[in-house]
């Protein structure tokens, strides 16, 4: 990204939230994905099978119901699930290696995503494509918490939002994305190196 800053390339970026992420994946397109031996499919599915949850209301607590859609969040094997929906979506998608004929990038860690281009039709084209894809899996796609950012040497104070399909996304100016404050321009060094951090993590995944 600093480098994109430094030579005038402008990219747009997306930082996409899904509806109640972990509560709404498909198991049977999750268990369809997995890339481990079926001993440790049936392991896995163990955690998954028989849940039950209690509702409170203002009349009491509900009666057990039975829970057939989505992962356990905050354990730490619900992460590792999503993360294999997530990347089955993207490599449907074409996204996995869209860096090397588009520059486009995907950067995702359990339900903190982002999509990097370096126009607004190839964003666009990027995010339909992973919809479609996640969609499949169970995920909608949150578009009052889905944000758009625009980093450019230009202004871009007149933009407030953008549409992107069927979807209308508010433009913001920083955002904080797996702990860093990325922002549509660097103002100081510490700024600065934390987009290196951020490319780091880009280059890694």
């Amino acid at each position: 990204m600093e480098k994109s800053y430094e030579y005038d390339i402008e990219l747009h970026i997306l930082f996409i939230d899904f509806k109640q992420a972990f509560d709404n994946i498909n198991r049977r397109s999750l268990v369809e994905q997995m890339p481990i031996p079926e001993k440790l499919i049936k392991l896995t599915k163990m955690t998954m099978d028989n849940s039950k949850a209690r509702i409170s209301t203002t009349e009491g607590v509900t009666n057990e119901i039975n829970i057939e859609r989505g992962v356990r969040q905050g354990e730490a094997l619900s992460t590792t699930l999503f993360n294999i929906v997530l990347d089955g979506a993207i490599k449907a998608a074409g996204l996995d290696r869209a860096i090397t004929v588009s520059a486009t990038q995907v950067i995702a860690y359990a339900d903190d995503i982002a999509l990097i281009t370096r126009d607004k039709k190839s964003l666009g084209a990027a995010l339909q494509k992973l919809v479609t894809e996640t969609e499949k899996r169970g995920l909608q796609l949150n578009q009052d918490k889905t944000k758009y950012m625009i980093i450019s040497r230009r202004k871009t104070d007149h933009i407030k939002e953008t549409n992107l399909g069927s979807y209308t996304f508010k433009k913001v100016e920083n955002f904080k994305y797996l702990e860093v404050n990325v922002n549509e321009a660097p103002k100081s060094k510490s700024e600065y190196k934390q987009r290196t951090r951020l490319t780091g993590s880009i280059k890694d995944t």
